[in-house]
């Protein structure tokens, strides 16, 4: 419970009183918000349910206020990033090809505010997306749960 309360408390009241104050003041302006690859990228993130979960919920106010709030010159935006290597994803098996930086992430997340409403702005990520859209939902399923159970030996 402290996960869903520390994830979506802060991003709902910060979210709020953006809207709420001085939409008159600017005619346009842009907000992001940071979701995940496990809530919109893969079709399930075993072990980690409560995580992506949250990331849904990210993706889903994004996606409805940016609908409320577009005609009003506001452009919310969900972006979904797979692993970027961070302490968090440090673990994480992968080539830096599919894991950049948080500069090299942020450069691309920059490029890409103002389109989608949701987007997988890192390219590598995106070709990621492509690839397990190809494969059937257990063969994913398998594929994540394997590696996040392998995930969790290595910080225990």
């Amino acid at each position: 419970m402290e996960m869903v309360k520390r994830e979506l408390e802060a991003l709902t009241r910060v979210t709020r009183v953006y809207f709420e104050k001085g939409l008159d003041e600017r005619k346009r302006r842009a907000g992001m918000n940071i979701g995940s690859g496990s809530s919109v990228v893969v079709p399930s993130f075993p072990l980690f349910s409560v995580y992506a979960g949250t990331k849904a919920y990210v993706q889903q106010l994004s996606k409805s206020m940016h609908i409320e709030y577009k005609s009003e010159g506001v452009h919310l935006q969900c972006q979904a990033p797979l692993y970027v290597h961070t302490r968090m994803a440090a673990r994480a098996k992968g080539y830096y090809f599919f894991k950049p930086s948080p500069e090299s992430y942020a450069k691309a997340a920059v490029h890409w505010i103002g389109y989608d409403s949701v987007c997988v702005p890192y390219f590598p990520h995106f070709l990621q997306w492509c690839l397990v859209n190809m494969l059937p939902d257990f063969i994913n399923d398998y594929m994540c749960l394997t590696t996040n159970m392998g995930f969790l030996k290595k910080s225990t």
